[in-house]
């Protein structure tokens, strides 16, 4: 399901990380989830923190999406900076911004 938010509507409010199950979190802000983090093993034995935003439409100008990172902290970060970056278009756009529930 799409809806249509204003982006603006995020500025100023913190991101909040909500456990779903052990080692994989919702990201949400302003009540909606904005991305997903969660903790997976590696082919090479390793286990990464894989982190995607899922919330809004992004162009393929600010792709891609997703990525790994060593910790949870730098995961969360890193879904930080991409929603931001998606923010900063949204608003440049001037309207209302694709959702997806």
């Amino acid at each position: 399901m799409v809806s249509y938010i204003y982006p603006d509507r995020f500025q100023g409010v913190p991101f909040i990380r909500k456990e779903i199950t052990k080692n994989d979190y919702s990201i949400l802000i302003d009540g909606l989830v904005a991305g997903r983090i969660i903790n997976q093993p590696r082919s090479d034995g390793k286990t990464v923190w894989f982190w995607s935003v899922t919330g809004p439409y992004i162009p393929p100008e600010l792709q891609p999406t997703n990525g790994e990172a060593e910790t949870l902290e730098v995961a969360q970060q890193a879904l930080k900076v991409k929603f931001l970056q998606w923010q900063r278009w949204a608003i440049a756009e001037g309207k209302e911004a694709a959702w997806h529930a």
